[in-house]
């Protein structure tokens, strides 16, 4: 089902510029689907897969530190004693970094969203893309480095609404120098900037490739009525299927979440996709 702009998951639009090794270009932004097919000259591929759990933050290293040296004893008839021995200790090893953005920082909370809010930031769960994303013939490439660019508003009446928002996603690509089917890394980004989907798309290395990946710019519109139910909003937008999504009102900040419910062992834990913030005007 395709999502509406208010709920849109970004690892939709991010699909549309994964990148195969060797396919041909094969885009349709909101949809998964399967990695690009194997071809000579490194082109663009299929779009990614859903995302998966979050990467955790690294716990900060253990600062070390020596207990103090004990001061000498005064020395006899007026003489300063000798100075005690400082103490010794080992520098704490720095904690491991965690594994990108998880998109926690807000919880769904609800809260009166009457009045027009400018798009200012966006979280994506790069965890979520990194879960699914696959190249086929190529299961060493790796997606890092995710981050999003939003802009546009959206406004809310009593119970209509309007929203026009742009999206963009910038991420790296790596992938072993045996994925690119026999031409160069530089080649192969060069292949990529063909992609409708792909705006930039610089690449170097020589064992390894690394790519620096923009998105085409992605416009996107819709209005419609809309209705509340504690921290879930419920779009009914004109020509469109029905959709909803959870937020939350913190003080001028408006943030539309993207949640998903996970079970693993028997255990349900909720998981943030994706965090629009959006300003009050």
């Amino acid at each position: 089902m395709k999502r509406t702009v208010l709920a849109f998951v970004v690892a939709g639009a991010f699909g549309a510029a994964a990148v195969g090794c060797g396919g041909s270009s094969s885009s349709d932004a909101g949809h998964d689907g399967a990695a690009g097919n194997g071809g000579r000259g490194g082109g663009a591929g299929g779009p990614a897969g859903r995302g998966g759990s979050s990467g955790t933050m690294g716990l900060g290293g253990t600062t070390g530190g020596g207990s103090a040296g004990t001061s000498g004893a005064a020395g006899t008839a007026g003489t300063t004693g000798t100075a005690g021995t400082a103490g010794t200790g080992t520098t704490g090893r720095g904690g491991t970094s965690g594994s990108g953005a998880t998109c926690d920082g807000s919880a769904p909370c609800g809260g009166d969203l009457v009045g027009t809010w400018n798009f200012v930031s966006l979280c994506v769960n790069e965890a979520v893309i990194r879960e699914g994303f696959t190249i086929q013939d190529c299961p060493e490439a790796t997606i890092t480095n995710v981050g999003g660019t939003q802009t546009g508003s959206i406004t809310f009446t009593a119970t209509e609404y309007a929203v026009a928002a742009s999206l963009s996603l910038s991420y790296t690509l790596t992938l072993p120098d045996y994925c690119l089917n026999g031409v160069t890394c530089d080649y192969f980004g060069g292949g990529l900037t063909q992609s409708a989907s792909i705006q930039s798309a610089s690449c170097a290395g020589d064992a390894t490739c690394v790519c620096q990946i923009v998105t085409t710019p992605s416009l996107s519109a819709e209005s419609g009525t809309y209705t509340t139910s504690g921290s879930t909003v419920n779009v009914m937008p004109t020509g469109r299927t029905p959709d909803s999504a959870s937020y939350c009102v913190e003080s001028d900040r408006l943030h539309i979440l993207d949640v998903e419910t996970i079970t693993s062992m028997g255990a349900m834990t909720m998981r943030t996709r994706t965090d629009r913030v959006a300003q009050r005007q």
